[in-house]
């Protein structure tokens, strides 16, 4: 039988790596312990796909934060500043993201139909070092701790994990710095984002997520209030962005 973590079978998924250690455990997904770790099978994965077909095919990693970019903007209503737009000049992206805005689904399935933005590796991260981590100019603050950056009072979530975002070219070094391992049950996740992005698209060193990308994490979040004011606020960015799409 072949076996994959439960990090990976949330990847594939499009789910929380909480979540997916719930629903194995509830023996709603087949899995099996060896050691302190759980493994699922993936022709299991294949068939819960096969059953539950998710509305919005997942977004290729570069358009993912295309997307995120255009829908950020709107909502921070800059949609005519210089920092949002010039990523997004090109016409004929303008037309795919208006495609794909059009075709969005609702926006409590963001994450799963922007799961290619990153690949979550949960990590532990030695509570003494987890500052200097969070500081690091290659780290960039997502989830509840991006969202409070960019001042959206989502306020302090209950069970939830640190969430940061780096480069994949950096992750082995940053790792190595500051002794981070992978640990299935660590209170930090890792989302390592492929090469393929833009650099335009993507937050300068030193700072957070952008504010929608925070959101879409917070779309997992355990705590039901950071979930339904990120769904709130996504669901307005997206009309609106899409409003702007079609008048340009």
């Amino acid at each position: 039988m072949d076996l994959v973590s439960i990090d990976e079978a949330a990847h594939q998924m499009g789910l929380h790596p909480a979540h997916v250690r719930r629903l194995v455990r509830n023996g709603e997904i087949p899995g099996r312990k060896v050691g302190a770790r759980w493994l699922v099978s993936e022709a299991a994965l294949r068939q819960r796909e096969r059953l539950q077909a998710r509305p919005g095919r997942p977004l290729s990693t570069p358009m993912a934060w295309a997307v995120m970019k255009l829908v950020n903007a709107e909502l921070r209503g800059r949609l005519d500043a210089t920092s949002e737009s010039d990523a997004l000049d090109d016409r004929r992206l303008r037309f795919r993201l208006r495609h794909h805005l059009e075709d969005s689904p609702p926006a409590e399935l963001w994450p799963s139909w922007l799961r290619r933005r990153s690949s979550p590796r949960r990590v532990w991260v030695h509570p003494g070092v987890k500052d200097r981590l969070a500081c690091d100019p290659r780290v960039h603050a997502g989830g509840e701790s991006g969202a409070a950056a960019a001042e959206i009072g989502v306020g302090a979530g209950k069970g939830g994990s640190a969430i940061f975002y780096l480069n994949e070219d950096d992750v082995q070094d940053v790792m190595d710095k500051y002794k981070v391992r992978e640990d299935p049950d660590g209170l930090v996740i890792l989302m390592v984002v492929s090469g393929d992005v833009s650099a335009a698209l993507l937050p300068p060193p030193g700072e957070p997520v952008p504010p929608v990308v925070a959101l879409v994490d917070l779309l997992e979040s355990p705590d039901a209030r950071q979930r339904h004011l990120a769904k709130e606020l996504i669901t307005k960015a997206a009309l609106d962005a899409k409003a702007g799409l079609q008048g340009s």
